[in-house]
């Protein structure tokens, strides 16, 4: 999420490089991927994820419940 925040500018010596962040919309992806594997699999992340992002973390939310209900995005 550091390097999506900065579109690639400041890594932490892993990441997708500058050129994956010139697509459109890649900075949402890369939160819901983030946000999903905290949810899963890393309270530690999740925490700060809420902590720092908590609107963009409820509007990741609504949308997997859209996803749930629908069954399709």
């Amino acid at each position: 999420m550091v390097e999506a925040t900065t579109k690639g500018k400041y890594q932490l010596g892993y990441g997708h490089g500058i050129s994956y962040w010139k697509y459109p919309r890649m900075q949402d992806a890369e939160f819901f991927a983030g946000a999903s594997s905290a949810t899963v699999n890393n309270s530690k992340s999740l925490e700060v994820i809420k902590k720092h992002f908590p609107r963009a973390y409820n509007n990741y939310l609504e949308v997997v419940d859209w996803i749930n209900e629908n069954g399709k995005v």
